[in-house]
């Protein structure tokens, strides 16, 4: 019985390798790591529900994502825009751009995007087919970057 069982592993063990799957051929070209994303001007727009100057979740999502495409990149200016055509009158849109463009600064200070002051306007120069679309209701955030130069 032990005798069988011994010639029965060692055939298994001298066929084995001849049905097994051949080892891949070696590369022919060599690695060449994928280049690194360049730090270039980034533009997010956040926007908001009608008459709220809260962040939503995916608002904070958003910049947390350009936060992470910008980690090794210097920050050289950031410039925002409001627009809140959502306001029904000309103090209401003032007063929701001029909460949101702080929201937006706040949100940016957290994430270590807003290391500089920002540039920060309210664009009241809207048309009247603009008013109450989601559009309409927004930061338009530019954030200009570049690679820190080291040597």
């Amino acid at each position: 019985m032990f005798k069988s069982i011994l010639m029965s592993a060692a055939f298994i063990a001298l066929v084995a390798p001849a049905v097994a799957s051949p080892m891949p051929a070696p590369p022919t070209k060599a690695y060449t790591a994928p280049a690194a994303e360049a730090c270039t001007a980034t533009t997010i727009r956040v926007y908001f529900r009608n008459g709220e100057a809260m962040l939503s979740p995916h608002a904070r999502d958003v910049i947390a994502a350009t936060q992470d495409k910008l980690a090794s990149c210097s920050i050289l200016s950031i410039d925002m825009v409001a627009v809140s055509a959502d306001g029904r009158t000309m103090d209401e849109v003032t007063e929701l751009a001029s909460d949101r463009l702080t929201i937006v600064a706040e949100a940016l200070k957290n994430e270590g995007l807003l290391t500089r002051p920002a540039s920060a306007r309210i664009d009241t120069d809207f048309s009247e087919e603009v008013v109450g679309r989601p559009m309409a209701r927004q930061v338009e955030v530019t954030l200009a970057a570049y690679n820190p130069a080291i040597g």
